[in-house]
């Protein structure tokens, strides 16, 4: 038979599979019970998939007990009147440099065993790349407007050398302003959005 290792007894029964006693590292991971009612998760385990969230149980209610979820933020150094320093420049370096960096700084996280840490540090990653991509989106867009409007302007140049203005000049009454809207009849005749007096004549 194969050898069990010894299964280490706590307050609430032994620690489970995975699991490792709270001991305050997430001192406000608090699992609903019922009746409007909280229990501190006794044991906790990181989620190694995203290092953003733990998960909990109480240790109260067997081994089939349900497993919660609790988002994990870094906590800040209680140093009361200490001035909030921002992160050094090259610290962000790394944090939005190649994949390598950012892993090598996540590993380094990792084996401080700061959870917190880890998990801001993963989020600061996932946000740089989601803005990478949206920035990439942007000059994308920017260039295809631009040979848009390039486009649009040889229209313009193509339309005054026809002297399109000119030849359509009796319709100049209808237009309003930058945004104005023509009002149409059945057979397509244009009737000028001005008009005090309906049905009386048409524009020549």
């Amino acid at each position: 038979m194969e050898e069990r290792e010894e299964e280490h007894e706590f307050e609430f029964g032994p620690v489970p599979t995975g699991f490792e006693p709270n001991q305050e590292r997430l001192p406000h991971f608090n699992i609903p019970v019922g009746a409007g009612l909280c229990l501190p998760a006794a044991f906790i385990r990181c989620d190694t998939l995203t290092y953003k969230k733990a998960w909990g149980v109480t240790g109260r209610f067997g081994r089939d007990e349900p497993q919660y979820a609790f988002e994990i933020f870094a906590n800040p150094v209680n140093n009361v009147g200490a001035p909030s320093t921002p992160l050094h420049l090259w610290f962000i370096r790394l944090l939005q440099g190649r994949t390598s960096n950012y892993k090598f700084v996540c590993n380094v996280a990792i084996d401080l065993g700061d959870w917190g840490l880890i998990a801001d540090i993963t989020r600061y990653w996932e946000y740089e790349d989601q803005l990478r991509k949206i920035n990439a989106s942007i000059s994308a867009m920017c260039a295809e407007a631009e040979a848009l409007d390039a486009l649009q302007e040889s229209c313009r140049n193509r339309l005054a050398a026809t002297k399109a203005s000119s030849c359509l000049a009796r319709i100049e009454s209808t237009c309003q302003g930058k945004d104005c809207c023509f009002a149409m009849k059945r057979d397509d005749t244009i009737l000028p959005s001005n008009r005090r007096n309906h049905g009386r004549g048409r524009p020549t």
